[in-house]
């Protein structure tokens, strides 16, 4: 009864820890589809979200497990706008 008491309340505290909707960032630059390398005349694209103004910032780098096979690089854009 215990185990089950402890699951339950941690999947009711992961779903109120997870955000409602995704928080709106306009100020958020997108740039898609940015080739950063080719093989075997295969363009390798990225979406690049940049925060406002100039200078120095950290980056993030996302890596879908796809293996370029499935999936899609899109499917991180809500993740990535709330970074």
């Amino acid at each position: 009864m215990r185990i089950v008491v402890a699951g339950l309340t941690l999947a009711i505290a992961g779903m109120a820890a997870s955000p409602g909707s995704e928080p709106t960032r306009g100020d958020i630059e997108v740039r898609r589809d940015v080739v950063y390398r080719e093989v075997d005349n295969t363009e390798l694209r990225l979406d690049a979200y940049l925060p406002p103004g100039g200078g120095v910032h950290p980056a993030v780098v996302l890596i879908h497990g796809g293996g370029w096979v499935i999936g899609a690089k899109g499917a991180f854009e809500s993740f990535a706008r709330q970074l």
